[in-house]
This record gives C-alpha cells, sequence and structure tokens, in this order.
C-alpha cells in the first residue's frame, strides 16, 4: 500500500548477526546495519501468500506500529516484502531489546538465575512503563489481545517495551467488538474471550491484571496448569464458571 512506501527498507543493508526467537509466526534475529553499524531486531513473518487473513494481520501490525508511537512502545523502523534469502516473507526491523522477553526474564528469576539486580523499582518501572504504553494504546483506539511477558521486551536498563500487534484491533468506535477467532494466550485471556462475547479494552486490564501478579509474586500464576495437573479445557472451565484466579501465597 501506498502510504507504507516510506518505511520499506531495503534488507541487503542489514547483516544477520543471530537468531534471537523463533516460533509459529516467524522468527526475529538480531541484524546490524550495514553503513551506521547500529543493532536491530528484524522479525521474519512466515507469510502465506494466498492467505487474505494473515495479508490483514501483517497489514494491520505494520500500520499500528507506524501509527502508535510512544517510550514503552517497540520502536518500528521499517519494513521489506523480502526476508534475507530474498523469499517473499515480510520482515519487521525495529529496535533490538538487550534483555530480550520479559517472559525468559522471569523465568530467570523464578529458577534464581538472573545476572543483575532486580528490585522492587525494577518491578514497579516495568508495571508502570506497561500500564502507560496500553493507556496510550487505549487512547488510540487500538486493543493488544495478546498482553502477556511474552509480548513485552527489556532494554538493557529494564524498561518495558511493548511488542507484537500481530493480533491488534483498531477499535475505532469505542464500542465492544466481537471476536472471529480466540486469539491470545489462554492463562491471560478474560473470560468473556473464552465465552466467545463481545469484548472491549478491559480485556487487556485483565492480562495485565495476571502479568502484574507474576511480576509481584515471581511465581507462575496457575501451578497446577504449569505442572500438568489441569487441562485447558478444565482451566477455561473454572476461569469462567467457578472465577478461578491466581492466589497469593506470598505476603
Amino acid at each position: 500500500q501506498s502510504r507504507y512506501n516510506k518505511y520499506i527498507v531495503d534488507v541487503n543493508d542489514y547483516k544477520v548477526i543471530d537468531r534471537v526467537e523463533s516460533g509459529g509466526f516467524g522468527s526475529v534475529f538480531s541484524v546490524e546495519d550495514n553503513n551506521t553499524k547500529n543493532m536491530y531486531a528484524a522479525k521474519i513473518l512466515n507469510t502465506h501468500k494466498d492467505d487474505l487473513q494473515y495479508k490483514r494481520m501483517i497489514n494491520r501490525e505494520i500500520g499500528i506500529m507506524i501509527k502508535c508511537k510512544h517510550p514503552t512502545i517497540i520502536n518500528f523502523i521499517g519494513f521489506s516484502l523480502q526476508d534475507f534469502n530474498n523469499q517473499d516473507n515480510v520482515t519487521i526491523f525495529m529496535d533490538l531489546a538487550k534483555r530480550g522477553s520479559l517472559s525468559e526474564f522471569l523465568q530467570k528469576v523464578q529458577k534464581g538465575l538472573l545476572d543483575c539486580s532486580y528490585d522492587n523499582t525494577n518491578r514497579q518501572i516495568i508495571l508502570v512503563g506497561i500500564a502507560r504504553g496500553m493507556m496510550y494504546l487505549h487512547q488510540n483506539h487500538v486493543i493488544h489481545r495478546d498482553l502477556k511477558p511474552g509480548n513485552i521486551l527489556l532494554d538493557e536498563d529494564l524498561h518495558p517495551l511493548i511488542t507484537d500487534f500481530g493480533l491488534s484491533k483498531p477499535n475505532e468506535t469505542g464500542n465492544s467488538v466481537s471476536q472471529s477467532q480466540q486469539c491470545g494466550t489462554f492463562v491471560y485471556m478474560a473470560p468473556e474471550i473464552f465465552e466467545g462475547s463481545r469484548f472491549n479494552g478491559k480485556a487487556d486490564v485483565y492480562s495485565f491484571g495476571i502479568l502484574m501478579y507474576e511480576i509481584i509474586t515471581d511465581s507462575v500464576p496457575y501451578p497446577l496448569l504449569e505442572k500438568g495437573k489441569m487441562t485447558p479445557f478444565q482451566f477455561t472451565s473454572k476461569v469462567v464458571n467457578e472465577n478461578y484466579r491466581p492466589e497469593f501465597k506470598v505476603p
């Protein structure tokens, strides 16, 4: 689309340094700008050329990243319609978050494997940063729909950066939106999404509550689910019907 043209970059201007992560959507690499030697992250999306829904998702993600500029939202550099092997896979360039995802970080905290100091001030900065970024998104009529530690990146000062807008929905009217397919990661999903009801930005607030629990307690929200003592079906049914929520076992 022509309004995106000024954001198109040439993948040949970058050199791949390392793979940062890979998942169902594709892979993220750390890359170096050949001219400036600055480091960035390049997210390669496995493009299904003929899948209209997939194209919409990519358009939406790029559109939201162009529109939403905030200190706690990952900075968008540009995109290419090809990957580094000249295949037709959309590649999104953004700032590189030195400390990786909050999810990996919290796993290290839980296992006592941290190589840096981490205290209640850091916890508060992370939570306030995410809250401010989410407030900004909602003011711009964007519901994230997949807020979770895996979609929060940390810079070298442990400041949070919200990322991954592939499932986000522009919500122009401020009304609730209906859900065509369940999305998000079910531990963080609000009961109204499981029920297939209409939902609004409050679904993001619910996800933030679960994420906040993890940061404050240094523990997983649902240990029974984590240990396989409860099936996903049992879990969703308890969340919807029995108000099942994380319990505070720490002061």
